[in-house]
C-alpha cells in the first residue's frame, strides 16, 4: 500500500520509468536471436533391441512387455510408448522436464539389463540413445502464390495422391477367395485366373480412326477403380453367357498383414 502511495506522489517520475523499461524491452526482443526450428533439449531416449524373424505380436509378448516392466521403476519417467515391428522392437522413453538426462540414462541400461534374463537369448545388444530433436528430418510443404485458391487446392491434392503412394502409407488391398468347387463346375483352373490378372487392369490402345473431321485415337479402357469393377470382370465366355469374377470367388476389402505392433501411453504423469 505503501509503493501504491509513493508511486502516486511522483507520478512524472513512474510514467518515465514505465516509457524507460517498455522501450528497453522491444529493443531487447527486436535483437533476441529467433529460429523458426529451434533446438529443444527433450530429455527422451529410445530403446531398440533387434532379433531376426521375431513378428510383431511375439515381439510384444518377449520383448516389449518385460523392458516396459522394468522402466516403469525408472524415476523421473513421464510417458513410455513401444512399437514392435518384424525383427525387432523399440521402446520411447520421455522423462519429466528438467530431469537429469544422464541420470535417466544410467537408469535404462540398468533396467534394460535386468531385463535381459526374460527376454529371449537370441537377441542382439540393445541400442540405447538421446533423442536429439535436431537430428530429425522434418519436411512441411507450403503452398502460396498470387494464384486462385482452386488452383492452389488441385495443387495441394495432386501433391496428397503423389504422398499416399509412397509405400507404407496407404495399406489397403483388395483380398479374392476363390472357391475351388465353383472353379471345377465352370471347367477353369487357377492358372487361367493368374493370366487373366495379368493381362487385366490396363488401357490397350487400338490405333486411330480417321474421318472427315480428323483422325481420332481408340481406347479400350479396362482399368480397375473399385470394387465393383472387379467383381464384373469376365473371365469366360460360353455361348451367349458371361462367366465373371463373382461367380467363382469372393471379393472384399481388407488390409496388408500388420508388420508393426504399437503401444502408447503405458506410464501417465502423476497429478
Amino acid at each position: 500500500m505503501s509503493f501504491i502511495k509513493s508511486a502516486m506522489g511522483r507520478t512524472r517520475i513512474f510514467i518515465f520509468t514505465l516509457c524507460l523499461l517498455t522501450v528497453l524491452g522491444l529493443r531487447t526482443y527486436q535483437s533476441m536471436p529467433k529460429e523458426s526450428y529451434p533446438d529443444v533439449n527433450i530429455p527422451m531416449m529410445i530403446i531398440r533391441v533387434t532379433y531376426t524373424g521375431i513378428s510383431p505380436d511375439d515381439g510384444e509378448r518377449l520383448i516389449a512387455k518385460p523392458l516396459e516392466k522394468e522402466f516403469k521403476t525408472i524415476s523421473g519417467l513421464k510417458e513410455m510408448n513401444s512399437k514392435c515391428y518384424e525383427n525387432y522392437c523399440q521402446v520411447i522413453l520421455e522423462f519429466r522436464a528438467g530431469y537429469d538426462i544422464e541420470k535417466g540414462l544410467r537408469e535404462t541400461k540398468d533396467a534394460v539389463d535386468d531385463a535381459k534374463p526374460n527376454m529371449p537369448t537370441g537377441i542382439d545388444e540393445p541400442y540405447i540413445k538421446e533423442i536429439n530433436t535436431s537430428e530429425f528430418a522434418i519436411a512441411i510443404v507450403n503452398i502460396y502464390g498470387s494464384a486462385p485458391e482452386k488452383t492452389l487446392m488441385n495443387i495441394a491434392e495432386n501433391l496428397q495422391d503423389l504422398f499416399e503412394a509412397i509405400p507404407g502409407v496407404l495399406d489397403e488391398q483388395i483380398e479374392i477367395l476363390i472357391d475351388p468347387a465353383k472353379l471345377s463346375s465352370y471347367k477353369l483352373a487357377i492358372g487361367e485366373l493368374v493370366s487373366f490378372f495379368g493381362s487385366s487392369n490396363i488401357l490397350v490402345p487400338a490405333g486411330n480412326i480417321e474421318t472427315e473431321k480428323g483422325a481420332f485415337p481408340i481406347k479400350v479402357p479396362g482399368l480397375i477403380e473399385n470394387v465393383e469393377d472387379v467383381l464384373n470382370l469376365p473371365i469366360k465366355v460360353n455361348g451367349d453367357a458371361v462367366i465373371r469374377l463373382s461367380d467363382v470367388a469372393e471379393v472384399r476389402r481388407n488390409f496388408v498383414n500388420a508388420t508393426e505392433k504399437v503401444r502408447r501411453n503405458l506410464v501417465f504423469p502423476l497429478k
